[in-house]
């Protein structure tokens, strides 16, 4: 969290991440055990929109989430003239 503060991250937004950052690395070494490897922590902040990205990738690599498909926004039809 000292990275962050030095790049000048509002405390708010700090304090909030190294609960979030604790709480995701103790269930990844909780749940994600295997024995000879870690846990993966991405941290990727936006400053101009005083957000933080939070990741963590537990050592169980195998039960990874596929991303959700993306599904095409349905599109406005338009209004038919009145007759």
């Amino acid at each position: 969290m000292t990275e962050l503060r030095s790049r000048g991250v509002s405390q708010d937004l700090t304090e909030r991440a190294e609960l979030v950052v604790a709480e995701l690395a103790a269930n990844a070494v909780l749940h994600g055990r295997v024995p000879g490897r870690c846990f993966r922590l991405t941290l990727v902040l936006d400053p101009a929109a005083d957000r933080l990205r939070i990741e963590v990738s537990d050592a169980r690599g195998d039960l990874r989430p596929l991303p959700a498909p993306r599904t095409p926004r349905p599109t406005r039809s338009a209004r038919p003239d009145a007759a």
